[in-house]
């Protein structure tokens, strides 16, 4: 199987490429990952090959063939998208209704149906509840791809008849030739930095690079880090609401960014020069203002922090758990 186009997640192509140049790809495929990681890239990549014509099965989706040419301009009539919208239960019975009505009819072109449900987790629990059948029992023509954030979003009853894969954001090492290409006006730097306050998810930094957004996420973790030292702890809260409580990937690369911060106010405080943080200032600041065992307790609750969000506890609890936490480590 070919991933033209799709930027790391190794693992997860290895993994696929294994099932479908085996000819063993299962009916019902669920592609997790955070938003930007892939997945419905993955997905459009996965549906192509299934409805390819190529006699090999390691070069599919080739590219070349009829089937893989509608696909690419998505007006194959074998590929059907549903779903679209992250918002809760914005994927109704009604449209899991119309596709199972629509399933079982055979395929127009291809040997095989595929039914992409994209943001699945939005799917109503009567919605997720009526998909059973179908997929208990499909159809030997139709296939299922889900893409979700966590497959953990679904039942257990929707997930027990999947295969799950994970994407996860590329390395650094793979997306920077990618955006020096695509964005040379920026430096490498600031390449380097959004990187890594979106975690690898190319599809968040690319967004970000757009839209100009980087700038505001790059200077929240400073702004976070600057209002812990206020002696009111309202100015640490009015930063910390900042985080956006939609973008989990965000908020996990605002942590990331403080862990740098006072790694590198740390360093300061030890005559060190090396700098992680594009914030030498704020870092210089916070250690002539805390002690190196602050620095230290900092790191250590930047630590458990990450830990409690990738639990994914209730945003405003995070938040003030959040300003407790930073405040209580410098002994305000």
């Amino acid at each position: 199987m070919r991933f033209d186009g799709l930027i790391g997640n190794a693992e997860c192509k290895e993994q696929l490429s294994t099932l479908s140049d085996s000819g063993r790809m299962p009916h019902a495929l669920l592609i997790e990952g955070p938003a930007g990681s892939g997945r419905r890239t993955m997905a459009r990549i996965v549906a192509q090959a299934a409805v390819c014509r190529h006699p090999d099965r390691a070069v599919r989706p080739c590219g070349g063939c009829p089937d893989c040419i509608k696909a690419k301009a998505g007006t194959h009539p074998d590929i059907s998208f549903f779903g679209g919208s992250e918002r809760a239960r914005s994927f109704g019975i009604q449209t899991v209704r119309e596709l199972r009505e629509e399933g079982y009819r055979r395929p127009n072109e291809a040997e095989c149906r595929v039914f992409v449900l994209v943001n699945a987790q939005a799917l109503s629990l009567e919605g997720q509840n009526a998909l059973l059948r179908i997929i208990e029992e499909p159809p030997k023509h139709l296939r299922f791809i889900f893409t979700c954030q966590s497959r953990f979003q679904l039942l257990e009853t929707i997930r027990s008849r999947t295969f799950a894969v994970s994407m996860k954001g590329v390395s650094e090492a793979e997306a920077l030739p990618f955006l020096e290409e695509k964005y040379p006006a920026i430096s490498r730097k600031n390449l380097q930095t959004v990187t890594r306050l979106y975690g690898g998810c190319l599809g968040q930094i690319q967004q970000a690079l757009e839209d100009d957004s980087w700038k505001d996420g790059l200077r929240l973790a400073p702004a976070i880090a600057e209002a812990m030292l206020a002696p009111e702890e309202m100015a640490l809260l009015k930063q910390t609401f900042r985080l956006p409580q939609k973008d989990p990937v965000l908020v996990a690369g605002t942590l990331r960014e403080l862990r740098f911060l006072f790694r590198d106010a740390l360093t300061a405080k030890c005559g060190q020069g090396e700098r992680l943080s594009p914030s030498p200032d704020t870092a210089n600041k916070l250690a002539a203002t805390l002690t190196a065992q602050q620095l230290v307790t900092l790191i250590d609750t930047i630590t458990a922090l990450e830990g409690m969000q990738r639990r994914n506890i209730n945003h405003s609890l995070f938040v003030t758990e959040m300003c407790a936490r930073l405040r209580s480590a410098i002994g305000r």
